[in-house]
């Protein structure tokens, strides 16, 4: 049986560094970064993704994370979310029509 928390601790979550065509230019290690990134991608489940990151602030004041995802599937077919590094970091991202929005 799975127990769920009181309450969702988002400090233990990772926070949301930006889209890839934002954060990659920010300075010059990010583009190495992202195609780093890109090539050591594993992609995981949405469940798994959904509980790992903090994607409160890229959320409408009503919407979920599972209906953002959704929306997403609608919109691109192909939408999936991964696990790779992004320098010495863990990262994780949600792959869409072509844009990466990455959490670190």
């Amino acid at each position: 049986m799975d127990i769920l928390p009181i309450y969702e601790d988002v400090t233990q979550k990772k926070p949301y560094l930006g889209q890839c065509d934002r954060v990659r230019y920010n300075c010059e290690t990010n583009e190495g970064h992202w195609h780093e990134m890109m090539a050591n991608k594993r992609q995981i489940p949405f469940k798994t993704f959904i509980n790992s990151v903090e994607m409160h602030s890229m959320l409408d004041d009503d919407e979920t994370p599972q209906d953002y995802i959704r929306d997403a599937v609608r919109q691109d077919p192909e939408t999936a979310t991964y696990i790779s590094n992004w320098g010495d970091k863990e990262a994780m991202f949600l792959q869409v029509a072509g844009f990466e929005f990455i959490f670190v």
